[in-house]
């Protein structure tokens, strides 16, 4: 892998810790639907991440 992948997923990773982070201060407070709507954001971000590591998302 090249500089400017491994950079980009180190950066994906680090905002999935943050949003993972922030969906549970949601559903602390009783938020449970804003807790619903960051992990599916996580989701998303993650299989996106996967499939462009994966070489599925051909430019």
């Amino acid at each position: 892998m090249d500089r400017k992948k491994t950079a980009v997923m180190c950066c994906l990773a680090f905002m999935a810790v943050v949003w993972s982070f922030l969906s549970f201060r949601y559903f602390q407070r009783g938020d449970v639907e804003g807790g619903f709507i960051f992990l599916i954001i996580v989701v998303a971000v993650l299989i996106l991440t996967f499939a462009s590591s994966k070489g599925y998302l051909k430019k």
